[in-house]
């Protein structure tokens, strides 16, 4: 008897560790939907219909986001790093999609999207890196 109480007590604990972690590693606006889930299995769930949804929500989010790529353009007080940053973040949500995209064409984005004072760098990067 005394087992079995420890026993549930250190899977209580687990489940608590477990669904803090969860909380805890959300964005702040997706946190009110799992805020009064009580178990870490339901939060999952809720967290994994809320990003993947269905079949029809992935290709439209796909979609989304491959719009969003092609009309990213540096604008003129943009940070360099910041800006390369965006785009990563765009094609790494792309990729979570299972969506292939060639290192070539990602380098190809981030080139075609920088600005034209950019262009003498551009073209250096582009003749002594092969693209």
């Amino acid at each position: 008897m005394v087992a079995q109480f420890k026993d549930l007590k250190a899977k209580r604990s687990r489940e608590d560790a477990t669904l803090g972690l969860i909380q805890r590693g959300v964005d702040d606006p997706i946190f009110p939907r799992i805020m009064r889930i009580t178990n870490a299995k339901q939060a999952w769930k809720t967290l994994q219909s809320e990003y993947e949804g269905d079949v029809n929500v992935g290709v439209i989010n796909l979609q989304s986001l491959g719009g969003e790529s092609e009309n990213i353009k540096m604008e003129e007080n943009d940070v360099v790093d910041e800006f390369s940053n965006m785009i990563v973040k765009v094609i790494n949500q792309i990729k979570s999609y299972d969506e292939e995209i060639s290192d070539r064409r990602f380098v190809e984005k981030i080139l075609i999207s920088f600005l034209e004072k950019f262009n003498p760098i551009m073209m250096v990067i582009e003749e002594t890196k092969d693209l």
